[in-house]
């Protein structure tokens, strides 16, 4: 399936999401696929260097400038500011709504954040911690993960990552779409160079080509969703939260997803997790 391959229809502001929910305390929306997606033998790990040890349990990251970055307080329903050098935040918005807040990313002076119980996507002034416009993203709100690359937002559900824009109008309006990795649906998202980095909830890290949809890298990170935002520098730098132990992780390969060393061939594998 080719990325760009129809446009669909643009989604009205505020209209009904199908709305997700979510148990006691969980990061998480219930049913998200994952658990099922296919595990490769002899697939190359990627490991987490801790970065912050934490006592917070935090739901999305987005990268602003080395050093910084934002982070989605899910218990305190904050969105704060973050500075990883000193591993304390230095300040704070409220997360609108505040039903589920889960993840966020930064693009042209907008900090966008999501809710996956509402369905709802913000976009806010970060300097003055105001709404400056809302929408009801694409998707069925099973699946998170939100990154944008440079010019459009990028937001995973159930079966599908979406790359959409805010309108004039204050809808959002589908460019495009890419269907997950077989069984799989999206914790976190970001972009490494030209390449979407997707967390699933099955705890596989992968890198994907958004033109052709293909998986280009896959390893195991996690033993299942026991992770929620990534972001990154972009070139260098991967960075991963953790619900278990409130941490923040370096994910060590960097910011490129390594091709797993598996017996059948990487065609084959490629093929599996179209």
């Amino acid at each position: 399936m080719k990325l760009f391959a129809s446009i669909l229809a643009v989604v009205g502001v505020l209209s009904l999401p199908l709305v997700a929910q979510a148990s006691v305390g969980s990061t998480d929306p219930v049913g998200a696929p994952g658990t099922s997606a296919p595990k490769l033998p002899n697939a190359v790990s990627c490991a987490r260097v801790n970065v912050c040890a934490g006592a917070t349990q935090y739901n999305g990251e987005a990268f602003v400038s080395p050093g910084l970055i934002w982070r989605t307080n899910f218990t305190a329903a904050l969105l704060e500011l973050y500075d990883v050098n000193a591993c304390q935040v230095i300040r704070t918005c409220p997360a609108p709504s505040a039903a589920a807040p889960s993840e966020l990313t930064l693009m042209n002076g907008i900090l966008y954040y999501y809710d996956f119980v509402t369905g709802l996507l913000y976009g806010i002034d970060p300097n003055t911690c105001q709404v400056v416009y809302s929408c009801n993203p694409p998707g069925d709100d099973l699946g998170e993960g939100l990154t944008n690359d440079g010019t459009a937002l990028w937001k995973g559900d159930g079966s599908n990552l979406y790359r959409f824009v805010p309108t004039v109008s204050g809808g959002c309006q589908v460019l495009g779409v890419c269907p997950n990795p077989v069984g799989d649906a999206a914790d976190g998202l970001s972009f490494c160079g030209e390449h979407l980095i997707m967390l699933g909830y099955s705890g596989n890290l992968y890198e994907i080509d958004p033109p052709s949809c293909q998986v280009l890298g896959l390893c195991p990170l996690n033993s299942g969703a026991q992770g929620n935002g990534i972001t990154s520098d972009r070139t260098a730098i991967l960075y991963v939260d953790d619900v278990i132990t409130n941490q923040l992780d370096r994910v060590d390969v960097g910011c490129r997803i390594p091709t797993p060393a598996v017996k059948q061939s990487w065609g084959l594998v490629k093929s599996t997790y179209r």
